[in-house]
């Protein structure tokens, strides 16, 4: 009904691999996902969490 499409349609419907779609999107200065400074926050703390985890295993 709202004429949306998944991003990887949106490739297909281009013609182009989804790579080069996001690589012409962001050429065009067209944001192609929400990406904020808490989802960075929470992607910080996972990876902090992570490699302390790894870091336990090697001990």
């Amino acid at each position: 009904m709202e004429k949306k499409v998944t991003l990887a349609r949106a490739a297909e419907l281009a013609g182009k691999s989804l790579s080069d779609f996001i690589d012409y999107l962001s050429d065009c200065g067209i944001a192609w996902m929400e990406y904020t400074e808490e989802d960075r926050r929470l992607d910080d703390q996972t990876i902090s969490r992570l490699l302390a985890e790894e870091g336990e295993k090697d001990a």
